[in-house]
């Protein structure tokens, strides 16, 4: 039984104590002769914060891999920028090429056919010429009559051609020419019009204008 009050008595003489050492600390804080309390809280404070550097040490590198993984989105994107420009410029400097080349194309295909037809007109030519100088003497070796009865139905440039080239075979020979003769009896319209014809135009403009006929 005596030993239940001996605790009781110990408990109140404990608590008692530490109600006097709270009451002095207090005193000495408010007479700023101890800094206790804010030491104490000093501590305390430290104890957090180190739990905050610790958490933000751990969070640090997540956030650094997050700013790496922008950046190379950025880089990225600059990168598909510039191979879209890149393609965009090309596109348009093979249509240039592509153009171009098809302007030489026709151009090419324009001096072709332009030859061509310079080639068929010099053939054409040399045909004509034969053809005249094959005519001029077909006709000599006819009767006058008949051989003016042909040229009659010609053209009248035509005639002109076979009178000159008869002339000229006739001036190789040596010989008198009968294109003249030829004129004299022809009818007396068609005579008139052959005429007019060889004093207003000169060779080169019955030439042309017999090419031009023939086109």
């Amino acid at each position: 039984m005596s030993a239940k009050p001996t605790r009781i008595r110990l408990l109140v003489w404990i608590l008692l104590n530490l109600f006097l050492i709270v009451v002095i600390l207090y005193l000495l804080s408010s007479f700023n002769i101890w800094d206790g309390p804010n030491k104490i809280y000093n501590w305390v404070k430290q104890i957090f914060k180190s739990k905050e550097v610790i958490t933000k040490k751990i969070e640090d590198p997540l956030l650094l891999k997050e700013e790496e993984l922008k950046k190379w989105e950025m880089k990225l994107k600059e990168h598909e920028t510039l191979l879209k420009v890149r393609e965009l410029a090309i596109n348009e400097s093979n249509k240039s090429v592509n153009q171009v080349m098809l302007k030489l194309q026709q151009k090419s295909k324009q001096l072709r056919d332009q030859e061509i037809k310079i080639l068929a007109r010099q053939q054409e030519s040399e045909n004509e010429v034969k053809n005249i100088k094959d005519l001029a003497e077909k006709l000599r070796s006819m009767p006058p009559k008949d051989a003016v009865n042909i040229l009659e139905g010609l053209d009248s440039i035509l005639i002109i051609k076979v009178f000159r080239q008869m002339d000229k075979d006739a001036e190789e020979a040596g010989t008198s020419s009968v294109a003249s003769y030829y004129l004299s009896i022809m009818k007396k319209e068609k005579a008139q019009e052959i005429f007019r014809l060889k004093a207003k135009l000169p060779v080169d403009d019955i030439e042309e204008d017999t090419n031009s006929q023939e086109e």
